[in-house]
């Protein structure tokens, strides 16, 4: 019998990366940055594109807004993927 091998999830890129720690290594939350494993690809890649563009979501926006502004499409996608898949 042939197996698939486990479906890979892509990592995000070194920029991105930073985003991600900010909430724990697992996504857990850490301090003032709130839990954003389980959360789905959709979710994280609205708030990311929202945060980049400035829209207001929240105490943390003007945070948010520094830490996204260097992300590019791809980064958001792949970060939205990468966290949609961390256990909750």
């Amino acid at each position: 019998m042939i197996r698939r091998p486990p479906r890979s999830t892509p990592k995000p890129s070194s920029a991105a990366s930073d985003v991600y720690k900010r909430q724990g290594m697992n996504g857990e939350g850490m301090g003032m940055f709130p839990k954003i494993a389980g959360q789905s690809k959709e979710y994280i890649t609205t708030a990311l594109l929202e945060y980049r563009n400035r829209q207001e979501r929240g105490r943390q926006s003007m945070i948010m807004w520094s830490q996204s502004s260097f992300l590019s499409d791809r980064d958001i996608d792949t970060l939205g993927e990468f966290i949609s898949n961390l256990e909750n």
